[in-house]
């Protein structure tokens, strides 16, 4: 009954705030909290249309307040210039929506691509639009600060004193789906999930979110030694150490070592396209190696070696699945009996495995092209406070697409990938037409150039 309540609130909360404010303004204040707090309430079933979920709620909320609002909302729409990086997120629903029809039934696709929109396409463009208002970016820096701060508290409690409090604190009053109830300890911590799916997409949600503060910081002109901005990457750092990830620990360094690269002055433009495809030599001959490494029976009692053997045994006990898995895979009715431990924690054989090889190929085809997205942004970058943003942006999602080696894209960590997806292009579309900007009034010196960058007309900015 309370979560039924609660995801009722959202839906409404989403269409008042859509009517009154429009689509960045409802991406900031009720997109971010809900996802990052309430992603975990059990759905509502609803008759022929996709299950009421936290992200359903605030689709239907978008759609119901876009259609009231319809002559001064279409307004934030057409400013997007829409280029490849958009289009090709809109192709990508294709392959699994195939694969569903030829593996289950036309009902099961139609399903599975209303899914697709509320999980894939609305994140990716919500975030798009959120980044073109300069108010909404202004306020999003604070919002995210606070929800960080807020996951990094909840994060230091769970590690330290008390195992899953809050999941299993939600699950009580029916805001959760279920709680834990094993408490797994490293380096004498417990590993912290809060109101997120797992500890890896805690860590996750650490390295993007850090990313986000780092990138917008700068550009509505403030620092990042200002308490907030300072607080919140701190937060983002608790998330991280609060999940003892290792593939957390390992996205944040990756993540930190690229952004001092692609910020040197015009030489990380250049970096960004090498730096993705040494990512996906890597990952091939990564899984070349776990298939041919031996590893023992039983799972090993050290921490490190015991999530290194979980990994081999999946990539061996699934490959020879994912090698018949042909252009469109089983469906998402996907069977992992006999696969490590009857879950795979792979993103890309589970791509294979569920949507086919064709799909992986588009995944692969995507990565490169936020590598040259990134790397023409970079390019028109002509100042540090331009380049750190850019460089912030490319960096994290590139150590996501990294730690997506350890684990299924399916978390809350994937809907806020799409997002900052969304605010790289935004940031190409405004570098790219920067010479269309008219005059402005003054603003005071360390405000980004982005800062003055608001929408007016279609593909333009002021």
């Amino acid at each position: 009954m309370l979560g039924t309540l609660l995801l009722s609130s959202i839906l409404i909360a989403t269409i008042y705030v859509m009517v009154q404010w429009g689509i960045a303004r409802t991406f900031v204040y009720v997109f971010v909290p809900s996802i990052l707090f309430f992603s975990l309430t059990p759905p509502v079933r609803l008759p022929g249309l996709p299950n009421l979920v936290a992200e359903t709620a605030i689709g239907y909320g978008v759609i119901i307040g876009f259609m009231l609002a319809f002559n001064a909302r279409w307004k934030e729409v057409a400013n997007l210039r829409f280029n490849v990086l958009d289009i090709f997120i809109l192709l990508m629903m294709i392959p699994p929506t195939i694969s569903v029809f030829l593996n289950d039934s036309l009902w099961d696709a139609i399903s599975k691509s209303g899914s697709l929109f509320f999980r894939w396409v609305l994140p990716y463009f919500m975030g798009r639009i959120a980044f073109m208002d300069y108010i909404s970016r202004k306020q999003l820096v604070s919002v995210l600060c606070y929800c960080t701060i807020a996951l990094g508290c909840l994060a230091a409690v769970e590690a330290r004193l008390k195992p899953y409090m809050v999941t299993r604190a939600m699950q009580q009053v029916k805001l959760a789906r279920t709680a834990n109830v094993q408490v797994f300890y490293r380096f004498g911590l417990m590993r912290a999930q809060t109101s997120l799916g797992h500890p890896i997409d805690l860590g996750n949600m650490g390295v993007i979110l850090g990313g986000m503060i780092i990138m917008l910081t700068p550009i509505v002109g403030r620092k990042w030694n200002d308490g907030l901005p300072m607080l919140g990457i701190f937060g983002a750092g608790a998330m991280v150490i609060g999940a003892v990830s290792f593939t957390g620990v390992v996205a944040t360094l990756a993540a930190f070592m690229l952004i001092v690269a692609f910020t040197r002055p015009s030489l990380g433009a250049k970096l960004v396209i090498p730096a993705v495809v040494t990512l996906i030599i890597m990952v091939a001959l990564l899984m070349n190696n776990m298939l041919n490494k031996e590893i023992p029976e039983q799972r090993p009692t050290d921490a490190l070696e015991a999530s290194i053997w979980i990994r081999v045994k999946i990539v061996q006990e699934g490959w020879e699945k994912a090698m018949n898995a042909g252009l469109f895979g089983e469906g998402q009715y996907l069977t992992t009996q006999g696969i490590g431990t009857g879950s795979i924690d792979n993103a890309y054989i589970l791509f294979v495995m569920q949507y086919g090889w064709f799909y992986l190929a588009m995944w692969l085809m995507l990565s490169l092209l936020i590598a040259w997205y990134g790397a023409k942004t970079l390019a028109l970058a002509k100042t540090p406070s331009e380049r750190i943003p850019i460089a912030a942006a490319c960096a994290a999602l590139i150590a996501v697409m990294l730690a997506m080696y350890t684990v299924f894209f399916g978390f809350v960590y994937g809907l806020f990938f799409l997002v900052l997806v969304g605010f790289l292009s935004s940031m190409w579309q405004i570098f790219q037409y920067r010479p269309a900007m008219q005059v402005m009034p003054y603003y005071p010196p360390e405000q980004h150039p982005i800062g003055y960058a608001q929408p007016t007309t279609r593909g333009g900015v002021r």
